[in-house]
Formats: structure tokens, sequence, C-alpha cells
């Protein structure tokens, strides 16, 4: 199923946005690449990480998470998301939550045992 949204993509929301059809069973996070390609023309520096947001009952922009999917917000047709750039601080956040995925467990215990006797 797909569901037609209103996309915002910049900071002047009366001009800046576009309306996209876009399945409600996939993650957030991978919908996110698909449509910083579709907004390439509007967006600047594509290789940026970005975030979805999604406006809440209180009408504030509330970051999605990028593992659920928009059925998930029970999106509907004529639902607003905005995509912006991730802040600095959250891709700083991101990167060490990937290296550190790619360490074994049993090495993260090896290190904290190790900091633990030697403290």
């Amino acid at each position: 199923m797909s569901v037609i949204v209103t996309v915002i993509y910049g900071s002047d929301e009366k001009k800046d946005w576009v309306d996209l059809e876009l399945p409600t069973d996939v993650q957030v996070g991978e919908l996110i690449p698909i449509m910083v390609e579709t907004l390439e023309e509007h967006l600047q520096n594509i290789q940026d990480r970005f975030v979805l947001e999604i406006k809440n009952k209180n009408s504030n922009w509330e970051k999605m998470n990028e593992k659920k999917t928009l059925q998930n917000y029970g999106v509907m047709d004529g639902f607003y998301l905005r995509i912006q750039r991730k802040p600095l601080e959250e891709e700083k956040h991101d990167d060490l939550a990937e290296q550190l995925g790619l360490i074994e467990k049993e090495e993260i215990k090896g290190i904290l045992e190790t900091w633990k006797t030697d403290g």
C-alpha cells in the first residue's frame, strides 16, 4: 500500500515542498535515501545524512524512527513529513554506534574487564 504525502524539504514551508507517493510498508531508514535522490535538485550536499520528521498531534516536528514504517506511524494520504539534514551531534553518535557495532561482544567484554582491573 502507498500514501501521498506532502514532503517539506526547505526552510520555507510555503514553497519548499512536494507531494510524493510513498510505500507504507518500507522502513523510514530505507525511504530516506530514495527521497533524497528524488529531491536531489532541491537539496544541497546530498552526501549528507538526513532524517525524516512527522508533525505530531501538538503540531511539533518529531524525528521518525528509521526502523519503523509509515504504517507504524499511521501515516495516511495528506500527511506532512519533513526531510532535514541530520544534526552533526547525531551523526557523531551514529558513527560511534556503527563502529561499536563492528566490535564483537566478547571483545567488548574483554576491554571492559581490562579497564575494570586496571582501575
